[in-house]
């Protein structure tokens, strides 16, 4: 790429990002976007990006740079601003690149079928069912004593004829 592409380092607008106001500060930020987008864009084309993956790549970089305060960070010393960009423009590409080539949870692995894989959703579910039966046998046996100590309390109470429907659930749960 020819670095005629690219604008001259204005180092008075990254003064100002740095050091100026708010409303001064998004001003600088939005210039220097603006002025480096295109040759940005340019340099994705160049690496054979797609028209709307260069899009992308180059607003995703300045998603990350804003977002990093790269351009605050910015220094005369450091060397020309276009260097720095694309150095750091070519570390996100490349970082882009790697995380789309990441496998996902078993892409690209041999996959072995293991017939147990139904049995043990049985078992889960059997034994799901086991402690909810189990739960409700102590819930009516709870019940139970508490019918027999109403009943010690009151000689006139008639809970135990409650007594055979309780039973009657107990048994139906065994089976269930």
């Amino acid at each position: 790429m020819s670095d005629s592409s690219f604008p001259d380092t204005r180092w008075t607008l990254l003064r100002r990002v740095r050091e100026g106001t708010e409303a001064e500060s998004r001003t600088a930020l939005e210039t220097l976007c603006r002025a480096y987008w295109q040759p940005l864009y340019g340099v994705a084309r160049r690496k054979q990006l797609a028209e709307h993956d260069a899009q992308d790549a180059v607003q995703g970089f300045f998603e990350s740079m804003l977002r990093r305060e790269t351009f605050a960070a910015a220094e005369e010393s450091s060397g020309k601003l276009r260097q720095i960009l694309l150095c750091a423009f070519d570390r996100y590409c490349g970082q882009q690149w790697l995380r789309s080539q990441r496998l996902k949870r078993g892409a690209g692995a041999v996959h072995v079928e293991f017939d147990g894989i139904g049995l043990a959703e049985e078992r889960y579910l059997a034994s799901t069912g086991e402690d909810m039966r189990t739960a409700m046998i102590l819930i009516i046996v709870a019940v139970i004593e508490l019918l027999f100590l109403i009943n010690n309390k009151d000689e006139n109470n008639n809970s135990f004829l409650k007594l055979p429907i309780l039973i009657t659930l107990i048994i139906s749960l065994k089976t269930f």
